[in-house]
């Protein structure tokens, strides 16, 4: 058996403005596409696509021409629907517990960013400049960590590792997501006691959480069973699908989105109209906490986003003087745990950013075996075809 899925939801988009439904629904879209496309076979898995979304969405008002095409189709939004990003959040926000994504620009001191840029930046999610001297790389990387870390429950305080930016970089796009939310039916904490966990690599022993739940979402079929337990004074909700064998993993993977939480919520109400008290769910899963950093350009770029992530994107509404930036590289983490009480969970995203370098096209660095062919360029007819696993040896 594997380890459990583990997917945060954001439900209940009914009764809604239709911008909030449509942005709400190129999250969604997004966001199970990019973990879906993740080798999840090996290890803990934690992401969020929102944090990333976002990121990338405020990029995207600095884009034009067919950069800005292809990020749109990528992220599923339009030019309105970034704009309504602060809304969005104010609408997911639970009654009393924390939800907040925090956004941030880090320019270059010698940086000037444009005024429509920034007047977008801000009505869209909040985003103030902050400068910073680049020229001091160890220096600004902290700063940066330090804001990720106070707009996270200090649950992330190293997004940006060492050597992550350097004095070419000019301009550092960051959010942060913080979400702690009560359980509608905590557990109770007496009743969590040792119990056994199926891991890949052999049974664990592990304190594990029950409660008979009477707000707990049930489903089942033939390749796995699901629960949804939501949380306080709240639109939302936490699904745990767990494949019912090792040999369901990847399918189940795959059925991860939209339909399968209909399926969820449906096959918990098909049942019937109940009095109160209302049938319970026996509820038993483990305490947990997740935490993963990761690189989110080349799944990216499987996904669509070459342009903006290319060598000479269409991003000249960034500054006063469009000489051209490229995205040098994304950083991302998120921690995900889960108690007795509910869950508290975070995650940030930092995207880097230098000027571009159009004479050179690519870096190729042959380091390690290779193939090589002679061919003749009209035909590609091979003349010589060989391999090479130690350059040093002779014969």
């Amino acid at each position: 058996m594997r380890i459990i899925a583990l997917v945060l939801l954001l439900l209940c988009f009914t009764a809604t403005p239709l911008w909030a439904e449509s942005l709400g629904d190129a999250v969604s879209d997004f966001g199970y596409k990019y973990f879906r496309s993740l080798n999840t076979e090996e290890g803990n898995t934690a992401v969020s696509p929102l944090s990333i979304h976002a990121a990338f969405a405020m990029l995207t008002l600095g884009s034009s021409g067919k950069t800005r095409e292809e990020a749109e189709e990528v992220l599923r939004v339009n030019d309105a629907e970034i704009r309504q990003y602060q809304d969005f959040m104010k609408r997911l926000k639970p009654e009393s517990d924390p939800l907040s994504l925090a956004c941030r620009l880090f320019p270059a001191e010698s940086l000037k960013l444009s005024t429509d840029y920034l007047q977008s930046s801000k009505e869209s999610f909040g985003a103030a400049p902050q400068a910073l001297d680049y020229s001091v790389p160890e220096s600004a990387r902290q700063t940066i960590n330090e804001w990720v870390s106070d707009n996270t429950g200090k649950l992330i305080e190293k997004l940006i590792p060492p050597n992550g930016i350097n004095k070419s970089t000019e301009l550092v796009l960051a959010n942060a997501l913080y979400f702690k939310g009560r359980w509608q039916e905590p557990f109770i904490e007496p009743m969590t006691r040792p119990g056994t966990f199926h891991s890949p690599s052999g049974d664990l022993e592990v304190p594990m959480m029950s409660g008979d739940l009477s707000y707990a979402l049930y489903h089942i079929d033939n390749s796995f069973q699901a629960v949804s337990l939501p949380y306080a004074e709240s639109n939302l909700a936490m699904a745990f699908v767990m494949p019912l064998t090792t040999d369901d993993w990847s399918a189940t993977q795959r059925r991860l989105g939209p339909e399968l939480i209909t399926q969820l919520e449906k096959s918990s109400r098909e049942n019937g109209d109940y009095d109160f008290p209302l049938p319970k769910v026996r509820v038993t899963l483990p305490k947990f906490k997740v935490a993963q950093d990761s690189k989110p350009i080349p799944l990216l770029r499987l996904l669509g986003l070459n342009r903006m992530l290319g060598g000479s994107p269409e991003l000249g509404r960034l500054s006063e003087t469009p000489t051209g930036f490229r995205v040098t590289e994304c950083f991302h983490q998120a921690v995900v745990e889960v108690d007795e009480k509910g869950t508290e969970a975070a995650a940030a995203t930092a995207i880097t950013m230098a000027r571009s370098m159009p004479s050179i096209l690519a870096q190729v660095v042959i380091n390690r075996p290779f193939f090589f062919i002679i061919y003749d360029r009209e035909s590609s007819a091979p003349l010589f075809i060989g391999s090479v696993s130690n350059p040093k040896q002779e014969k």
